[in-house]
């Protein structure tokens, strides 16, 4: 702008709300002397006013206060031009151009100018939303490393109670400590499942904050599938019992082994599993595995309330749950199927689920040899 109207001085002020002034950001050829009185003008001071309500560029005598036009004269300033920098139909500050007396501003000097105006308006604004969105995604990567950190030693202050009262309780019920009776006996396996059932969840959480973190690490060694099962089974056993129901296995002794990292792959099945019995009033689960070409296939199958098959991929979606009435009689905090996807996907393998309501529905996990 300097450079158009052939001026060395000039000043950039932006409007600050906080303190009703306008703010001097940027300058040039202005004297020190000047400056100093220039820094901060309130927005109630009439040329400022006059600069708010005006065209876009208009002309002015030098300076915001008498004592200023005396010293702007005294350094040959005896007209300005300021321009609106406008942003959304907001003024968010001026340009301010000191010109010689005598220098005229044509029509489309002025044209040119207003455009200037509004071109360097939206820049100004948009570097200032573009400053405050990285400011708020600092704060937010801040409060989500709290977060992570937060969740991690609340899960792990709460795993060290949670293995005395699984242990105390085993000890219990096995009448270590004296017999127990038919009553004594439901409490210690009602301590033990939900021992159990909030164990998983902390697991569950705290694999969310290891993994949204980045930190994620697999152990991945030669592994035979049926063991994974197999223990997966005992662990689930409590509960499978507790709800009545059946369990069948239809899984060979001698598959092909896989490359997989062995607690990962437990969660999964136990996630199956744990999601097969919450949705199961009465009947069976079943759990079945076999060769494929290239990949070991492996099942869950239950005879519960099932869903339309159209719903069945959002069931691997974080906290989905199908419907609020469903949650608050099965339970649940819809992790599980999501976290036995990520599982899945980082053995570079498959998760999918077919189902038919009032029938059922199996989870299907393929895993490559």
């Amino acid at each position: 702008i300097l450079e158009y109207q052939e001026s060395e001085a000039g000043r950039i002020y932006l409007i600050d709300e906080e303190s009703d002034e306008i703010v001097l950001h940027a300058h040039k050829g202005i004297s020190d002397e000047i400056l100093e009185k220039v820094r901060r003008v309130p927005l109630s001071e009439p040329n400022v006013t006059a600069a708010m309500t005006s065209k876009d560029v208009f002309i002015k005598e030098p300076g915001c206060s008498e004592e200023i036009i005396e010293q702007e004269k005294k350094y040959g300033i005896e007209k300005a031009i300021t321009i609106k920098l406008q942003a959304r139909d907001k003024v968010i500050g001026f340009v301010n151009v000191t010109l010689p007396a005598d220098h005229e501003i044509l029509e489309e000097d002025a044209l040119v100018l207003e455009s200037v105006g509004k071109q360097v308006g939206i820049v100004i604004e948009n570097l200032r939303l573009f400053n405050e969105t990285e400011k708020a995604y600092e704060e937010l990567k801040s409060l989500d490393r709290m977060k992570d950190e937060f969740l991690s030693n609340v899960s792990h202050e709460l795993q060290t109670p949670l293995v005395s009262i699984g242990g105390y309780s085993e000890v219990l019920n096995a009448g270590a400590l004296g017999a127990l009776n038919e009553g004594q006996k439901k409490a210690a396996d009602a301590i033990m499942r939900n021992a159990d059932k909030l164990e998983r969840l902390i697991n569950s959480i705290l694999y969310l904050s290891i993994e949204e973190s980045g930190k994620m690490k697999y152990t991945f060694k030669p592994l035979q599938i049926a063991d994974v099962i197999e223990h997966s089974v005992l662990d689930m056993l409590p509960q499978i019992k507790n709800n009545n129901l059946g369990i069948k296995k239809q899984v060979p002794d001698n598959l092909s082994l896989i490359k997989g990292d062995e607690k990962k792959l437990m969660q999964v099945i136990s996630n199956l599993i744990d999601n097969a019995i919450k949705f199961t009033p009465s009947g069976d689960i079943t759990i079945s595995a076999h060769e494929d070409d290239d990949k070991l296939h492996i099942a869950v199958s239950d005879t519960g309330i099932g869903m339309p098959q159209e719903e069945t991929n959002n069931l691997f979606k974080r906290f989905y749950q199908v419907d609020a009435s469903t949650t608050r009689k099965y339970g649940g905090t819809g992790l599980g199927l999501y976290i036995s996807k990520l599982i899945a996907e980082a053995h570079n393998g498959k998760i999918w689920a077919e189902s038919e309501k009032g029938v059922g529905t199996t989870i299907h996990v393929t895993l490559p040899k």
